[in-house]
C-alpha cells in the first residue's frame, strides 16, 4: 500500500511540476488569443463604420448600365505595425466578365 501511495503521490507531483514549467506557455497563449479577439473586434468595427459610410454616399454610386457595375471598394493591407484600409475604383463588366480594380488612394510610401 506504501509503494502505491507512493507512486501516486509521485506522478501527481510530476504532473504539477509538468504544469509550472509550462505555465510562461500558457500566459502568452492566453495574451496572444486576448489580442487576437481586441483586433477583430476592431476590424469588425472598422468594417462596419465604412460600410455604413458607403451606404450614405449615394452619390458616389451609379450605376452606368444594367450590364456594368462599378463603385468604390476598401481593402485592407497588412504592415508591420498593423494594417490600412486602401481605396479602389473597381469596375465589373458582366458581357465580357472582368474585374478592373484601381487604386484611387496613393500609399503612405508612395507606391501605386
Amino acid at each position: 500500500l506504501l509503494s502505491f501511495l507512493q507512486g501516486l503521490f509521485t506522478f501527481y507531483h510530476e504532473g504539477y511540476e509538468l504544469a509550472q514549467e509550462f505555465a510562461p506557455y500558457k500566459q502568452q497563449l492566453q495574451f496572444n488569443l486576448q489580442n487576437t479577439r481586441n483586433n477583430f473586434e476592431s476590424t469588425r468595427q472598422e468594417v462596419e463604420r465604412l460600410m455604413q459610410r458607403m451606404k450614405s454616399a449615394n452619390q458616389d454610386y451609379r450605376p452606368p448600365s444594367q450590364w456594368t457595375m462599378e463603385g468604390y471598394l476598401y481593402v485592407q493591407e497588412k504592415r508591420p505595425l498593423g494594417f490600412t484600409w486602401i481605396k479602389h475604383y473597381c469596375t465589373y463588366d458582366k458581357g465580357s466578365k472582368t474585374f478592373t480594380m484601381s487604386v484611387s488612394e496613393m500609399k503612405s510610401s508612395g507606391k501605386m
